[in-house]
């Protein structure tokens, strides 16, 4: 099964965030650990064989978004891919899915827990409807990404606001 799959990730600090930016970009990520300063090690280890994402960008000083195409077993993919970003020290992540049978969003905490949100949380994001377009129109697609991302956003707002309550 195919599923389209954006992801939101907060870093601790721009730097980590940068270097995040930079294992997932193709044709950035260094070949081998000795080539990676000691501090990032452990974020390249965890990145070093996650696929490359259809579109990445950095939406604040501390955050990026991916936005992946997964075949096959998406759910343990995106299991899988939320694993390496704790490891390599990401303190949230959200991932909205939007497959043949499946909707739904995901969230890891601090502590590398993962858990489906609930109904409140997947109205905001209508449901990625925008991900479908297949008119090849690139500057429309790319319209559509960033609305996603804006209201992957929103979730992770509402999350976190709710969680400070």
């Amino acid at each position: 099964m195919e599923a389209n799959c954006c992801v939101i990730c907060d870093m601790p600090t721009s730097k980590l965030r940068d270097k995040a930016f930079e294992f997932l970009t193709e044709g950035n990520r260094p070949v081998f650990e000795d080539e990676i300063e000691p501090v990032y090690r452990k974020l390249f280890n965890a990145l070093e064989y996650t696929e490359y994402p259809e579109d990445l960008r950095k939406i604040s000083d501390k955050t990026i978004c991916a936005y992946f195409f997964m075949g096959g077993d998406f759910d343990e993919d995106v299991r899988y891919f939320f694993k390496c970003l704790h490891e390599g020290g990401t303190l949230h992540a959200f991932a909205a899915i939007d497959a043949d049978e499946f909707e739904g969003l995901i969230h890891m905490d601090e502590k590398g827990n993962i858990q489906t949100l609930g109904k409140e949380y997947q109205k905001i994001m209508g449901f990625m409807s925008a991900t479908d377009d297949e008119s090849g129109n690139d500057e429309e697609s790319n319209d559509d990404l960033v609305s996603v991302y804006q209201r992957l956003e929103q979730v992770k707002t509402l999350w976190m606001s709710s969680k400070n309550d």
